[in-house]
């Protein structure tokens, strides 16, 4: 890519690299193992196989898949959010399968197949890890994050399944729940998308759906389904919410909480049509900053979704943002 720039996570700096190939394979599949313990962390390689495509967690054991493609897309193109530059794509399949686009880690090293081109990174990792990773399916893909690694675990296992993907966090559990399964989907992709705009996000999982533009959270979680569309913010801090759930809906709109009118001194109406829904937003105070760096950024008092069991085949979405404005 040329003139694109990544956001920079916390410690990490990715190796650039320009028409770097990883290692070549061909029809890779990622995540396509029976009960495999996937390999690890940082320093180490990604394992790889013929029609197999590894991602390194931390004592993560994901659920295999049949025919599964990691983070295939056409024509996607990423939201740039503020002092980030994402990789603008068009026509390319970014991290596929057959003509895949491979992301480097810090001593990391990625499986791709043949007909890899690398996407060349500015002081950044895509996914970098310390004791993080991240799954990816069929029309899936996985998003980097301010000072925050995308989908990062620690002791929580997956279940994957066709066309399936689960999004977890750093901070923020899956669910609020440790060492839990994520919820498991026959036929829906979590974050699968065709020209979808992903987002930056600190300390925070994203949200992507088909023709989705994404918000920026901060210590908020969320969870994509399939037919949903996100509510685009502007200038909208989180919705913040104590012990409740994410409703699964069709086009569902966020709902705005009372921690956005104590920072906007008024509640945002929210515009919901049938193709892309809008937000008529208040002014911005101009002695309300927020930092995105700062996990006290929107001083939330509360905690976001608990949800302390299992859920199977259902379909959550909880959209929550935070417009992020340094200084």
């Amino acid at each position: 890519m040329v003139g694109v720039s990544w956001v920079s996570m916390v410690g990490v700096s990715c190796v650039s690299m320009v028409g770097v190939s990883c290692v070549s394979m061909a029809r890779v599949s990622c995540v396509s193992m029976a009960r495999v313990s996937w390999v690890s962390m940082v320093g180490v390689s990604w394992v790889s196989m013929v029609g197999v495509s590894c991602v390194s967690m931390a004592r993560v054991s994901c659920v295999s898949m049949a025919r599964v493609s990691c983070v295939s897309m056409a024509r996607v193109s990423w939201v740039s959010m503020v002092g980030v530059s994402w990789v603008s794509m068009v026509g390319v399949s970014w991290v596929s399968m057959v003509g895949v686009s491979c992301v480097s880690m810090v001593g990391v090293s990625c499986v791709s197949m043949a007909r890899v081109s690398c996407v060349s990174m500015v002081g950044v990792s895509w996914v970098s890890m310390v004791g993080v990773s991240w799954v990816s399916m069929v029309g899936v893909s996985c998003v980097s994050m301010a000072r925050v690694s995308c989908v990062s675990m620690v002791g929580v296992s997956w279940v994957s399944m066709v066309g399936v993907s689960c999004v977890s966090m750093a901070m923020v559990s899956y669910l609020s729940m440790v060492r839990v399964s994520c919820v498991s989907m026959v036929g829906v992709s979590c974050l699968s998308m065709v020209r979808v705009s992903c987002v930056s996000m600190a300390m925070v999982s994203y949200l992507s759906m088909v023709r989705v533009s994404c918000v920026s959270m901060v210590m908020v979680t969320c969870v994509s389904m399939e037919m949903v569309r996100c509510v685009s913010m502007v200038r909208v801090s989180c919705v913040s919410m104590v012990m409740v759930s994410c409703v699964s809906m069709v086009r569902v709109s966020c709902v705005s909480m009372a921690i956005v009118k104590s920072y906007f001194g008024t509640t945002p109406q929210f515009v919901v049509t049938s193709s892309e829904p809008s937000l008529s937003a208040p002014a911005w105070p101009s002695n309300c900053t927020f930092h995105l760096t700062s996990n006290l950024c929107l001083n939330l008092s509360v905690t976001v979704l608990t949800i302390n069991h299992t859920v199977s085949g259902i379909n959550i979405v909880c959209l929550l943002r935070q417009i992020h404005h340094v200084g």
